[in-house]
């Protein structure tokens, strides 16, 4: 089987993580910036700032100041590789944006803030609940343990996606849809030398977005 050409749309310097984590899954990662293509056989949505809230219908009331043109360029890459049915895969930033991009809406500032942030600069370590119904559930259970490094999440959910996860304090840990994975959490820390004794090993994860490509 041929390893999957996935494009990770990201920032410039933020990408190593990223593609260490997804070769060593098995995928051929291709890192690009501002413009990319749809030259690739799916797309990978990573992490960085804030949407601007614009783009949901919502004056800021608690976001970071945005990146607006890498805002308006995933929003478009989004709406190719979705139109044409190809697998998009969400990490962080990259769920808000899927969130975002098919109509949903964002909490600009967790009231729960505190369980969700970075420690010293460490990612913070906690449980999650799989949906009943969910390919999380299948793979791992009722229950996994996560990293976490965020600020905001979703809110009024998109056309078409599912809540699959939930934090115990009702946040929104991971959505998907027919050819979407989108988390809250960043699997590609969990692995690759990033990983916490405590994690769930998000091996099935990655396999699950490659059998959805191939």
């Amino acid at each position: 089987m041929e390893k999957p050409i996935i494009l990770l749309s990201t920032s410039l310097g933020a990408e190593k993580n990223y593609k260490k984590a997804f070769e060593k899954h098995g995928f051929w990662p291709c890192a690009k910036y501002l413009p990319c293509d749809i030259g690739f056989d799916a797309l990978v949505l990573c992490g960085g700032g804030d949407i601007d809230p614009s783009f949901y219908g919502e004056a800021n009331c608690g976001s970071y100041p945005a990146d607006i043109d890498r805002d308006r360029a995933e929003l478009s890459l989004f709406e190719k590789y979705f139109s044409q049915r190809k697998p998009i895969f969400g990490i962080c930033r990259g769920c808000q944006l899927v969130n975002v991009a098919l109509g949903g809406k964002l909490i600009q500032h967790l009231p729960t803030y505190s369980a969700h942030t970075q420690v010293c600069g460490a990612d913070s370590v906690h449980t999650v609940e799989n949906a009943k119904d969910s390919f999380l559930y299948s793979l791992y259970g009722a229950k996994m343990t996560v990293n976490s490094a965020h600020h905001q999440a979703c809110s009024v959910l998109g056309q078409g996606l599912r809540v699959t996860q939930r934090h115990s304090d009702g946040t929104i840990e991971a959505v998907a849809a027919d050819n979407i994975l989108a988390f809250q959490w960043h699997p590609e820390r969990m692995t690759c030398g990033f990983s916490h004794p405590r994690y769930t090993d998000p091996y099935m994860v990655f396999e699950t977005f490659k059998n959805m490509i191939n």
